[in-house]
């Protein structure tokens, strides 16, 4: 399992996805070693979906990040 497959499962602590959806916190290490190594991840339609998925939910929690019951750190 690759580092960018390894964010679609919420029960993989120490992920980027983990951090900011479970624990509402955008971690930039995290972030930042997810965005270096996506040139090392084969190109694959599974990849780009994820890649689709992480993009769109992270827009989604700094779109609602004024939403009382959202709460990002």
């Amino acid at each position: 399992m690759n580092i960018l497959e390894k964010q679609k499962n919420d029960e993989i602590e120490d992920t980027f996805c983990y951090e900011l959806f479970e624990n509402s916190f955008f971690n930039l290490k995290l972030c930042q070693d997810l965005l270096f190594e996506l040139p090392n991840i084969p190109k694959t339609q599974q990849s780009l979906e994820i890649i689709k998925w992480i993009i769109s939910s992270v827009d989604m929690c700094f779109s609602s990040h004024h939403d009382k019951m959202i709460y990002i750190k």
